[in-house]
Parts: C-alpha cells; structure tokens; sequence
C-alpha cells in the first residue's frame, strides 16, 4: 500500500511539473509520460495515449532528427544529454531543451530513459527578437554612418535594400523613386526573385500595392496580398501567394518614393514590428535622396558660377591683351618722333647763331620732350613693354 501511496505522490509531483516528462525501454516504448504532454502539444496529443506506444509511432520525424542514434548513446554509454531543437508540430514550431538521464540496474546497465522537456519556446522568441532588434539597430546606425561620409544615394539605397531584405527574410525587396515632374513610380534597386521584370516596370499613383501607398503617404501592411484586388501581378512573372509590406519614402512631406517588401507563401506575414522598422529605413533614405538633390543643385549652382567666374577672367585678360597691344602702338609711333624732334633741338642748341633768338624756346621744347620722353618710359616699365 504505501508503495502504491509513493507512487501516486511521485505521479502528482511529475504531473505539476513544468516540464514534459516521459520514461522509454530499450523498445523504445513509452512507459510513463505525464500532463504536461497536453500542453507542449499544445492539446494535440493526450499524455494517457502515448504509454505503450512506441516514441518514433508518435513523433516519426525524430528518425529524420537522428534522436533515436542520441537515445542509443545513452543505452550504450550510461551518460545524460541534452540537446536543444526547434520542431513544427501542428503547424506550431516549438523550441525546446531536451534531457536524456539514464536509468541503471544494479549492475549498472542502463534499462530506460527518462526524458524531460523543456517548453523555451518564449525564451527562443525573446532570443530571435533581441538580435533582430539588435540587427536592425545596426542597421539604422550603418545607413547612419554612410549618410554622414558620402552623398551617393545609389550606396545607401543598395545598402539598405541588402540590410532590409536579410533581416525581414524577404523574398523580394523594391526601392522606387517617384518622379513628380512625370507622375511617374520606377523602380531603381531590387533584392530577389524577378529583378530584371521589376526595373522593367513604370506605375502611377494608385496603380498596384506600391502606388497607392505613395498616393495614401502612409505606410501598410497587405498579408495575403494575392487574395486581394489591390495588388498587381508583375508582367512575365509567374501568380504567387505572398504578403506585402510598403512604407513611403517622405521628405518634408514631399514623396519621394516607397520601399516595398514582399514574403511568398502561405501563412509568411508582416506584422507592426516590421513596418515600425521600414519607416526608419524609408526617412533615412528619403533623407539621403533629398541630400543627393540638394549636392547636385549646389554642384550645378557651383559648375554655373565657375563658367561665368571663367567668362570674366577671359574677357578681362583680352581687355588687358588689347590694351597693352594699344599702348606698343601708341610708344612705336611716338616715340621716333620724339627722337627726331629731340635731336633736332639739341642741334639747333649747338648752332650758336641760331640759339641767339631761340634758344629760350628751343629749351623750353627740350625740356617738355625730355619730360614726355621720360613719362613715356615710366608707362613701358611699368606695363612691361620693350620699345
């Protein structure tokens, strides 16, 4: 009786536990396996109907797995394992930390395992959440750093289309710009399937998934966009079951463009998380284009005034070129003259007969000549030029 009563107590104990439990032979049939099966199962399977099953009748992708060479590796060697794993079961994946504790006789012969298992599916998803966040951080702080160091948009618009389609485990990912002079939507960088039929494309606000949200200016969410009239098919692309995502590219509230992101099959959604990240993503490339824009006006504002700063440069070196031509012209035609004129006085100044009546206005002849002479030869050394 009170066997029986330890038992029952063991039973209840193992039952509240955390943790599903279940005890195999050699046979690898299950002898014991307590409630908590309900729950990791998530009620798909009853804990009452497994004992005398065998565990691979039960769960036959644990062959694939290769856990029955791990259970044979506690039979053999006598020692625990633990493992970790990631299973859809249901339609659920279901990460769990697995022990395999072995059960000896009094020879030391292992004769069951005990098996506990641990339910870290919550654990898993905060891991998976905290590196994605801590991924995405990163990411916003690359786009950062490459925004401060270059004006190329084409170098942040590549880097953020990579970063965007790795991290939301997208199977295709589409920078367009929208061209307001035109009214027109094209693409300019893709990630993934059909990239050549994507550049290909042109689309107007409100045509397809992409369109209308430039139109709106808000950003959404299309799960299961193949269901729905608003998404269009690309030409030359096979129909698929996918989920959108699309967030505008908005400067100032001028769009600029939009970044769409699609997942194909069944059941891949977005949720408000990735949308939350792709709003980030989109200022900052809205930020680098309108950068970009704002480098090439002043590129062309600077190109403008270098050619009109040239222009005056030219015209004034030909104003100084004619000038000093006009100057040589006047100094070759004057200044023999001036010789001729200036000798003949000095002549006329020896001849005493003739300098009786003349020589006080032949004096004051030389003396202007000389003067002239003189200022004539300041303004050759002072432009440089040789008589």
């Amino acid at each position: 009786m009170a066997g029986r009563e330890e038992e029952s107590v063991i039973r209840s104990i193992c039952d509240n536990l955390d943790v599903a439990i279940h005890i195999v032979g050699r046979d690898m049939k299950i002898i014991y396996a307590n409630k908590y099966w309900d729950k990791l199962t998530r009620g798909n399977l009853q804990s009452a109907n497994m004992v005398g099953k065998s565990l691979y009748e039960l769960f036959p992708f644990l062959l694939e797995r290769g856990v029955d060479q791990e259970y044979k590796q506690v039979f053999e060697t006598g020692n625990p394992l633990i493992t970790e794993e990631a299973t859809e079961y249901q339609g659920e994946l279901i990460h769990t930390r697995t022990k395999k504790l072995p059960i000896k006789d009094a020879h030391g012969n292992v004769q069951y395992v005990i098996t506990v298992i641990q339910d870290i599916t919550e654990d898993a998803q905060l891991r998976e959440t905290l590196h994605r966040k801590l991924s995405e951080i990163s990411t916003v702080l690359e786009i950062d750093r490459l925004l401060i160091i270059t004006p190329d948009v084409d170098r942040v618009v590549k880097l953020a289309t990579s970063r965007v389609h790795e991290l939301l485990n997208a199977d295709r990912t589409v920078f367009s710009l929208f061209d307001k002079s035109t009214n027109v939507i094209k693409p300019v960088a893709v990630e993934g399937l059909y990239k050549r039929q994507i550049l290909a494309l042109t689309l107007k606000p409100g045509d397809g998934f992409t369109g209308k949200v430039i139109l709106s200016r808000k950003g959404a969410i299309l799960n299961d966009a193949h269901l729905s009239d608003i998404a269009m098919e690309v030409p030359d692309t096979p129909p698929v079951v996918e989920s959108l995502l699309c967030v505008p590219l908005i400067f100032k509230d001028e769009v600029l463009g939009a970044l769409t992101i699609s997942r194909m099959g069944e059941g891949k959604h977005f949720t408000d998380d990735d949308l939350n990240f792709c709003e980030i993503i989109a200022a900052q490339v809205a930020i680098a284009l309108q950068n970009a824009r704002l480098h090439g006006q002043l590129k062309q504002l600077v190109d403008e005034r270098t050619k009109e700063l040239q222009a005056a440069y030219d015209n004034l070196k030909a104003l100084e070129r004619e000038r000093r031509e006009y100057v040589s012209k006047i100094m070759a035609e004057v200044t023999p003259t001036l010789n001729i004129i200036r000798d003949c006085v000095s002549t006329l100044l020896v001849d005493k007969a003739a300098r009786q009546h003349y020589d006080k206005i032949l004096n004051r002849i030389r003396d202007k000549l000389d003067i002239l002479a003189k200022t004539i030869n300041k303004l050759t050394k002072a432009e440089g030029i040789n008589k």
